[in-house]
């Protein structure tokens, strides 16, 4: 199977690279721990990597090569109609138009805002009754500042936030190195972060020095308990073929697919009895084959 996977970790590929055959998958990975984890041999150490190395095996007719990448990038290519495919992405209008979704196959606790504990005092005048945050008027207050990330998906209620100011200054853009913004939150540089409690149980884990820093998760107004991630493909023919595939490999992962756990393990620990009790609730993989 080491033979099958070549891993290519350049950001620009020739032109005659892209003349894929159809038997082969060019997975776009970006930088987005705990999901997926470009920092050494590939597929790494994240959610979604485990999800890779579980299909790969059960889809032997494919060759499997990486390119890391931002998603931006992973939009160009599939706008472009190249063959390519990413393991981990939220649907929304604007990917349905170039790509193909799998059936649901990450279930994660949905976004939360993320802010040091000792600057709770300001998000104060942004908080409902019941404790969650209004995004759509938080995001107006010019004071405190954000980082997101290009092209990346967010829940319906961030979109609409961020929709609101595009272009403001204090709404910062991030690189494709996920792990900056969590740094500069710490550090005190911005005052929030839009996350998923996953993602800061990985950078907690990672950065002893966050580890030291009290931080605090605040939910959103008007989100869903949970949001789902999918496999994409470029749109097609070609991309339809793969979705199937893989539709078929994360079916006979059963009802709690191995990724599952990786997700527990990653979230962050006051979440973790929110999580069991939504995913008992909903039940998200009840088609699986067993």
């Amino acid at each position: 199977m080491k033979k099958q996977i070549l891993c290519l970790c350049t950001i620009l590929f020739s032109a005659g690279a892209w003349s894929t055959p159809t038997s082969t998958i060019n997975w776009i990975l970006n930088d987005f721990p705990p999901f997926i984890d470009v920092s050494g041999e590939m597929p790494g150490k994240g959610i979604a990597d485990e999800m890779l190395r579980f299909i790969m095996p059960r889809m032997p007719e494919y060759t499997h090569h990486f390119e890391v990448a931002s998603i931006a990038r992973a939009h160009g290519l599939m706008a472009q109609k190249q063959l390519v495919c990413h393991p981990a992405l939220l649907m929304n209008d604007e990917r349905k138009k170039i790509m193909e979704f799998s059936d649901p196959v990450f279930f994660i606790l949905t976004h939360r805002i993320l802010i040091r504990e000792d600057k709770l005092a300001r998000f104060k005048p942004y908080m409902t009754a019941d404790g969650s945050i209004d995004a759509l008027r938080l995001v107006k207050d010019s004071s405190l500042v954000t980082a997101v990330t290009e092209k990346r998906g967010y829940s319906p209620s961030i979109n609409a936030a961020l929709s609101s100011v595009q272009g403001s200054p204090h709404i910062l853009k991030a690189g494709v190195q996920f792990s900056a913004p969590f740094n500069q939150l710490t550090s005190g540089w911005i005052d929030y972060l839009f996350s998923y409690p996953a993602e800061y149980g990985w950078y907690r884990e990672q950065n002893a020095e966050a580890k030291k820093v009290k931080m605090k998760t605040l939910r959103i107004s008007g989100d869903p308990e949970f949001i789902l991630g999918y496999v994409t493909c470029t749109k097609g023919e070609w991309g339809e073929q793969v979705i199937k595939k893989v539709n078929a490999a994360i079916k006979s992962a059963g009802t709690r697919p191995p990724w599952v756990d990786k997700t527990i393990f990653y979230t962050e620990r006051s979440e973790v009895k929110k999580f069991e009790k939504t995913f008992n609730r909903h039940n998200p993989y009840r088609n699986a084959v067993n």
